[in-house]
């Protein structure tokens, strides 16, 4: 009776320790609907528009994010595919 309270209580533990200590879920973002978490980087970054890439690893605001063009074409100064 004995081993099985032990594995018993080791399995608790283990159960216990899966969730954050702090309480607090680490995959939501309070930034608003426009921001994901990312594992990668830990963080909340925001999600750039349709049609719109990330010029860093986690944007954090629309001006990190930059228009992405068709395959054989490029961004101009001005921000127009050519």
């Amino acid at each position: 009776m004995c081993p099985l309270r032990t594995m018993l209580g080791l399995l608790l533990l283990g159960v216990l320790g899966a969730f954050p200590q702090d309480g607090v879920r680490r995959n939501t973002c309070e930034e608003g609907p426009n921001h994901s978490y990312d594992q990668t980087t830990g963080r909340c970054c925001y999600r750039c528009p349709e049609g719109h890439t990330s010029q860093q690893p986690c944007a954090q605001g629309s001006s990190d994010c930059r228009k992405q063009c068709d395959p054989d074409y490029y961004l101009d100064r001005d921000g127009r595919c050519k």
